[in-house]
């Protein structure tokens, strides 16, 4: 073999060499980058519930017992109905101890003028009597 077909089959090995360490080195770059992940892994475990945590805290059978969210809607529903029939209760309510005030105020007036009418009669016939005791 020739002194030139050597060094080019040379320089081929050295790029196919420096090509794999350039491989080794990408691929030694993953396995620092796949050891910290597992570092920050292994710090979490410890602190994650295992199934027997989770046994002490209710199932989705569990919570079928209780209300939801269609439950709480309609509830909400049921609630604005009330509020809208209160309003009207009380405006009615309103309404109506307006009108029995305005009444009782006319009868007040009323019963006022009539013993206004009762006293000056009485204070004719007083000042009548009063007259003739005199004469």
């Amino acid at each position: 073999m020739a002194t030139s077909e050597m060094e080019t089959l040379l320089k081929s090995i050295d790029a196919r060499v420096t090509t794999l360490e350039q491989r080794v080195e990408d691929v030694d770059g993953r396995l620092k980058n796949v050891d910290l992940r597992t570092e920050r892994i292994e710090q979490i475990l410890p602190t994650l519930a295992t199934k027997e945590d989770l046994k002490a805290f209710a199932t989705k059978e569990d919570l079928k017992a209780f209300a939801t969210k269609d439950d709480f809607a309609e509830l909400a529903t049921r609630l604005e109905e009330t509020r809208r029939e209160t309003r009207e209760l009380l405006a009615d309510a309103r309404r109506e101890t307006r009108e029995l005030f305005d009444d009782a105020r006319r009868e007040a007036r009323v019963l006022f003028e009539d013993v206004r009418g009762d006293i000056r009669l009485l204070a004719e016939h007083v000042a009548s009597w009063h007259d003739r005791k005199v004469q």
